[in-house]
């Protein structure tokens, strides 16, 4: 099924909505720049997004992600990879490998969850060029996107797909997840095929290490929520240290 992109007719304070790019800001030119930077807004309903909507026009910074999650499908071949993005993330969809690359990878998106997007136009990029801070916030998120990219390549080098899975669900939690007796909640309706693109594994692989991960009591999952028990690995801490040192 087909994305379904509207506009709700309605632009807002890009800085209401997302506070933390005015936030090296003083006070009195935070109040102007929130009066100043404005972004029409898209909604979006999940399936798959064929990037038609909405339309960038020259100049434009892209779409910074309000709420929901979306999903970058890479594939080459019969191997696919998945990325999963979402609130605070600035995406520029219709930018593809060109003919640099010698074996050209296909890549498709799909709205996983329903989501709001604000486009930063033109008009924005011409706005925002009068506080650079916030130029270089969104410039920030390119590379904190980067970064949870080089975490999942390293995560994926692991030879068991168990490990993979626990510290990609952990990777996840620190977005989406919220604490709660039973441990760290993710409410992500995630298929083990989605799951398994994600960690670069088959999906039979994945519902096998799954079942494997909930009779040892470290993931207990239901058709939308995974629950992660216990504190977190110190693998995973020791991963994050690292990609966070790597220049």
């Amino acid at each position: 099924m087909d994305a379904q992109f509207s506009s709700s007719g309605r632009s807002v304070r890009v800085l209401d909505v997302d506070p933390d790019l005015g936030a090296r800001l003083p006070k009195d030119e935070r109040e102007r720049a929130r009066a100043a930077l404005t972004a029409h807004v898209y909604d979006a309903d999940p399936g798959v997004w064929e990037v038609r909507q909405p339309a960038r026009g020259p100049g434009a910074f892209g779409l910074l992600v309000a709420e929901g999650m979306l999903g970058l499908r890479t594939a080459l071949e019969d191997r696919a990879t998945l990325e999963l993005v979402g609130r605070g993330d600035l995406l520029q969809p219709w930018v593809q490998l060109g003919s640099e690359t010698t074996m050209q990878p296909t890549a498709g998106w799909h709205v996983i969850a329903p989501s709001r997007l604000l486009l930063l136009d033109r008009a924005f990029a011409t706005a925002a060029a009068a506080w650079p801070e916030v130029v270089v916030a969104l410039m920030r998120r390119l590379i904190v996107r980067t970064r949870r990219l080089c975490y999942q390549l390293a995560v994926n080098t692991s030879p068991r797909v168990e490990d993979r899975i626990v510290a990609s669900l952990w990777a996840l939690a620190d977005r989406w997840g919220h604490v709660k007796d039973a441990g760290a909640v993710l409410p992500l309706r995630l298929t083990h095929r989605q799951l398994a693109e994600v960690v670069c594994a088959q999906r039979p692989s994945v519902s096998a290490a799954l079942s494997r991960l909930r009779d040892e009591g470290r993931v207990s999952y239901t058709r939308s929520s995974f629950t992660l028990h216990g504190a977190v690995p110190s693998e995973v801490k020791a991963l994050r240290d690292e990609v966070a040192r790597k220049p």
